[in-house]
């Protein structure tokens, strides 16, 4: 599925990969979901696009797959409409909050 995410956003193949360990069902809806995590990695030159960029577009081309090259992959047809592709914040945000809890409390 990574290869045809890199297709639609005509992006070099490196900057997406798909963890084959990280996903989960989604338990908060009556339909078999699963959760898939996508890592974009940072662009290496100024003439690439954004890694929030890559996101906000590949959101968008899953909200409308319907008219976008989404729906004419094998894999990422599968992709859910109302979900689209949320970002989840880093976990590097997350360690330097519990850091600086912990140093000042104690």
């Amino acid at each position: 599925m990574s290869k045809e995410i890199t297709k639609v956003l005509a992006c070099n193949n490196e900057r997406i990969s798909i963890p084959n360990d990280r996903y989960q069902y989604d338990k908060d809806i009556a339909e078999d979901q699963i959760l898939l995590r996508v890592d974009i990695a940072e662009s290496k030159t100024p003439n690439e696009s954004s890694s929030s960029s890559l996101i906000k577009d590949l959101d968008q081309m899953i909200k409308l797959k319907s008219i976008s090259q989404i729906s004419r992959e094998e894999h990422t047809n599968d992709l859910d409409p109302n979900y689209g592709a949320q970002q989840t914040r880093k976990l590097k945000i997350y360690i330097y909050i519990y850091i600086f809890i912990y140093l000042f409390i104690f």
